[in-house]
C-alpha cells in the first residue's frame, strides 16, 4: 500500500509552488517538462520542480526533448530530493497518467492535471471532481494563478474529501478474500 502522512509538527514553509510529475515515458516527460517551462517563462516568482521517475535520468531525457539544462529559468528546478520530500514541499502538482498524483493529495497537495487538449484522458483520478483543476494551455494555467490558485487553500472540506480519497485509493489486499475467490 503506498501511503503518505505529514505529521502537523512537520508542516513547513512550502518551498515549491509547483511539483511536475511526469509518469516514466518519455513523450509524457516533453509534454509536462515543456508545458512547465513555459509556464516558468510566463511566471518568473513561481517555483517549478521537475521529477523523473526512477526508471529515467535528467541527461538523457533533457537531451531527447531538446532542453539545455544551463539555459533553464532559475525558477526550475531539477530534483534531486526523493519524492515524498519534493511532494510536502509542494503547494500544487501538474501531472498527466501519473499515479504520483494520489501520494501527492495523501500530503495535501492540490492537483492539476494537464489534459493537453487531447481527446483522450489518461488521468488515473478522472472520477475525481472534488478538488482539482484540469488545464490545457499556458493561459489556463495563467488564470489560474491570477484567479483561482489562492482559493485552494479556503477549500478545506474539499482537501479533507480528497486526502480521503488517495488514503482510499491504494487499499491492502485481502489475500484470504483472494485465495478464497481463486478457489471458487
Amino acid at each position: 500500500m503506498r501511503s503518505f502522512s505529514l505529521k502537523q509538527k512537520n508542516i513547513i514553509k512550502k518551498k515549491f509552488d509547483f511539483c511536475i510529475l511526469p509518469e516514466g515515458i518519455l513523450e509524457e516527460c516533453e509534454k509536462l517538462f515543456l508545458f512547465s517551462l513555459e509556464c516558468a517563462n510566463l511566471n518568473p516568482s513561481k517555483s517549478f520542480v521537475w521529477r523523473l521517475h526512477p526508471t529515467m535520468n535528467f541527461d538523457f531525457v533533457l537531451k531527447k526533448i531538446k532542453v539545455n539544462k544551463s539555459k533553464l529559468p532559475k525558477n526550475i528546478i531539477l530534483s534531486k530530493n526523493n519524492f515524498l520530500k519534493d511532494i510536502s514541499n509542494s503547494k500544487f502538482c501538474i501531472y498527466r497518467g501519473s499515479t504520483s498524483v494520489i501520494t501527492a493529495i495523501q500530503a495535501g497537495v492540490y492537483p492539476i492535471y494537464l489534459n493537453n487538449n487531447e481527446q483522450i484522458n489518461i488521468d488515473p483520478i478522472f472520477d475525481f471532481k472534488t478538488w482539482k483543476t484540469i488545464l490545457n494551455t499556458s493561459s489556463e494555467f495563467n488564470d489560474f494563478i491570477k484567479y483561482s490558485s489562492k482559493n485552494v487553500s479556503k477549500k478545506t472540506q474539499s482537501k479533507f474529501k480528497a486526502k480521503k480519497f488517495g488514503e482510499n485509493y491504494f487499499q491492502k489486499m485481502n489475500t484470504k478474500n483472494l485465495i478464497d475467490e481463486l478457489k471458487n
